[in-house]
């Protein structure tokens, strides 16, 4: 499980709990608005901060170890 939590007040304000294994990598977004994080669960969850919906569940061969986002190069 991921907790995103408000260190001014001490409070825990959104949990991310798809993955079963323990998680091994968070990445944010450039902009803070994505959050994407894995485990041994062989997929990347990638999901929107503000509402802990799911944006893209990427599979993988193997347990991750580091995921990085990156922001789109513009058009």
């Amino acid at each position: 499980m991921v907790s995103l939590w408000d260190v001014d007040e001490l409070v825990c304000v959104r949990c991310f709990s798809r993955l079963d294994w323990p998680v091994r990598t968070l990445s944010f977004s450039h902009d803070g608005k994505m959050l994407a994080s894995a485990s041994e669960d062989h997929f990347i969850d990638i999901a929107e901060v503000e509402t802990d919906r799911v944006s893209f569940c990427h599979p993988a061969w193997c347990a991750v170890v580091q995921a990085i986002l990156l922001p789109q190069p513009p058009k």
